[in-house]
């Protein structure tokens, strides 16, 4: 796997981000391998706190998810645009909702069955 979630059992000396015993995310950054091994290295850069609202098994969705969002968001978006979504409950949707509203988008509108879930994450 290439999105994972875990507890840094180690850190180098000259690491300031993350302490032993912080519980991160991290995506891998070419090749997506090793997720499932027992210790894994990883940069830095490529890795965050596990929010601590979200259980290791939903934190772990986040960093792919996350990214795909924000290639939309770069590459397509321009602050004042109007947004659709669709499937704004979904991974990917969830986090395009709440990233067009952040980069300014004049009104963000999703498609979903779960209204109340993407009008909390920003939906208009």
């Amino acid at each position: 796997g290439g999105d994972v979630c875990g507890i840094v059992a180690r850190v180098n000396d000259t690491e300031t981000k993350f302490k032993v015993g912080d519980c991160v995310v991290a995506q891998f950054d070419t090749v997506p391998f090793d997720g499932i091994a027992e210790y894994r290295t990883v940069q830095t850069y490529l890795a965050e706190l596990k929010p601590v609202t979200a259980t290791s098994a939903e934190a772990c969705t986040l960093p792919t998810t996350a990214k795909a969002a924000m290639i939309g968001i770069e590459r397509y978006m321009k602050k004042g645009d109007r947004v659709l979504v669709l499937g704004g409950a979904g991974g990917v949707g969830n986090a395009l909702v709440q990233l067009a509203k952040a980069y300014g988008a004049s009104h963000v509108a999703a498609t979903t069955t779960a209204f109340d879930l993407v009008k909390g994450l920003g939906a208009d």
